[in-house]
């Protein structure tokens, strides 16, 4: 019942409009086959909701329970493709390896429409004669153009780091990141250096030394994805989760890695010593 109630804005929707339909006079055919559609709809709609609670329910209870990353058949897949994604050595020096590992396609994408706008809007006020055009054109490409550049660049990484660079001991931090091997997906990721980790993203970059690591942990949440139907997707995002500070105070960092690249992140943090909670993992730790 919980799950028909969802669909009741749909039901009542049809309804309105073979009732309009009917104001209109329709042919009855044209009612029966609209009517046929809005219920195959329906249908489909339910039967995958349930098909997404049931593997949502089969999921947890392989997660959680650590089933699904003792299996064979997983770890088999699991291998495969850390040797294809898995941790890399830097290149270059710890900037340009940086910006390399978050540079966004996408952007470069939005960045080449941004300009395509403008010029577009560029020749319709010379074939038209319209200023509105080239307005649209300043206002719609530059917006475009201005998010691709900020994707695509970092910005906002670049001028963090040229903070960092400024620090004392960043001579330090560099080294210690080159002399490691990182971990990226998405456009964020995690350098296990030589007694610091620095976890970053487009945006971001925390350099956390061992000392400070109170613990690691494997993080699931949960989330609704509305996209593509009227019935909403379980997603499933995986997190490397840190938990960190000194005696003063403690603080949560959280890199998504997906779940594969979240677990072997998990094994290899475990294997340098850091103090690593792979229970739900079902992991067998070094000692």
């Amino acid at each position: 019942m919980r799950m028909l109630i969802k669909y009741i804005p749909v039901m009542i929707g049809f309804a309105l409009g073979i009732f309009m339909m009917l104001l209109e006079h329709a042919e009855i055919y044209a009612i029966i086959i609209v009517s046929a559609i809005a219920v195959a709809i329906i249908i489909y709609f339910i039967i995958s909701d349930i098909i997404d609670s049931k593997r949502s329910k089969r999921l947890d209870g392989g997660i959680y329970s650590g089933t699904r990353y003792a299996s064979e058949k997983w770890r088999r897949k699991q291998e495969k493709y850390v040797a294809k994604h898995g941790f890399k050595e830097p290149r270059g020096s710890m900037k340009s390896d940086l910006l390399r590992r978050t540079r966004s396609m996408i952007g470069l994408l939005y960045l080449v429409l941004g300009i395509g706008v403008f010029l577009a809007m560029l020749y319709v006020m010379y074939a038209e004669n319209e200023i509105l055009a080239l307005v649209a054109g300043v206002i719609g490409g530059g917006v475009l153009a201005a998010y691709g550049y900020y994707r695509y660049s970092s910005p906002k990484l670049r001028k963090l780091i040229a903070q960092l660079e400024t620090h004392p001991k960043y001579d330090v931090l560099n080294e210690a990141y080159m002399r490691g091997r990182t971990i990226t997906r998405k456009e964020c990721g995690l350098n296990l250096g030589a007694g610091i980790v620095t976890l970053f993203s487009y945006k971001s970059i925390v350099p956390i030394t061992f000392n400070e690591v109170k613990e690691v942990r494997f993080y699931v949440e949960h989330r609704q994805d509305p996209s593509g139907n009227l019935f909403y997707n379980t997603e499933y995002h995986y997190y490397t989760h840190f938990l960190a500070g000194d005696e003063r105070s403690t603080k949560d960092y959280y890199i998504e890695l997906g779940e594969r690249l979240s677990v072997e992140a998990i094994e290899q943090l475990a294997k340098a010593g850091l103090p690593v909670n792979a229970e739900m993992l079902g992991l067998t730790l070094p000692k």
